[in-house]
């Protein structure tokens, strides 16, 4: 059994394994298909965990986990992500403890980088906050 949290809507379409690997054999233009999206998928997680693991501090790798939520985002403008994660779970993703998280989000609540609306994370300046992931 897997459990997956994701960071906005989606859907999941499940098909059984040996007729995805019949298709495969029967249609080269599928496995194509299919290795070019693992390979771009793998390629981004890598770069990801890459550009995580290369932040000095845990402000810069807390910074640049918010501005990854909202990259496919407009530019201009306040950015918003719907987050349901824990301070426990986010201090997981950047290899913190619980306690560093909590502190670093209030800092950045002073400073008026973040806000939190409900369950809403709002970036009023993404470039006042790429300043810090930088």
């Amino acid at each position: 059994m897997v459990t997956v949290t994701t960071i906005e809507l989606c859907q999941v379409k499940f098909i059984e394994r040996q007729s995805l690997l019949q298709l495969m054999e029967r249609d080269s233009r599928v496995a194509l298909a299919c290795a070019q999206m693992l390979a771009r998928d793998w390629s981004r997680s890598f770069d990801d965990v890459h550009e995580l693991l290369l932040a000095r501090s845990s402000t810069e790798k807390l910074a640049r986990l918010l501005l990854s939520w909202v990259a496919g985002e407009p530019r201009n403008g306040e950015l918003r992500v719907a987050t349901e994660f824990t301070h426990e779970e986010i201090s997981q993703m950047i290899g913190s403890s619980r306690e560093t998280v909590t502190r670093l989000l209030s800092e950045m609540k002073r400073k008026d980088l973040i806000r939190l609306e409900g369950a809403t994370l709002v970036i009023p300046n993404r470039i006042a906050l790429q300043a810090i992931a930088s």
